[in-house]
């Protein structure tokens, strides 16, 4: 993420670092699917399927998150979370390929949409 294999040279520095009071990373990060934030979580609701290994990729995936709440359905899982970084979460999503289903919110339906859409296009349909 941020390409550290590109430097080149360090130098060390006797500067050091303090967190702001009562700042707790831990906290920050919280509904972060990845490093980057918008710092407005919305809520997400994603239908996993049973499709090959879905379901169980998906319980040891988020095993430790925890934000996230799962609910029995039929045929399948429901996953309701608050989430930072929609942009990240649909690229998450597109390795479960027709094993999952965005329910909500219609941003991230419409961004998993439109790669599949693109996919499309580079291998034909």
């Amino acid at each position: 993420t941020y390409l550290t294999d590109r430097i080149l040279d360090l130098e060390e520095s006797r500067e050091t670092f303090s967190f702001p009071e009562g700042f707790d990373l831990e906290e920050w990060f919280r509904y972060s699917w990845g490093v980057y934030r918008s710092g407005k979580p919305v809520k997400v609701v994603i239908r996993f399927y049973d499709y090959f290994s879905t379901l169980q990729r998906v319980k040891e995936e988020l095993r430790d998150r925890k934000t996230c709440i799962f609910r029995e359905a039929p045929a399948g899982l429901i996953m309701e979370d608050l989430v930072d970084g929609i942009t990240e979460i649909a690229v998450w999503l597109r390795k479960f390929g027709p094993g999952a289903e965005v329910i909500e919110p219609q941003e991230l339906r419409a961004a998993v949409q439109e790669d599949l859409e693109k996919l499309v296009v580079i291998y034909g349909g």
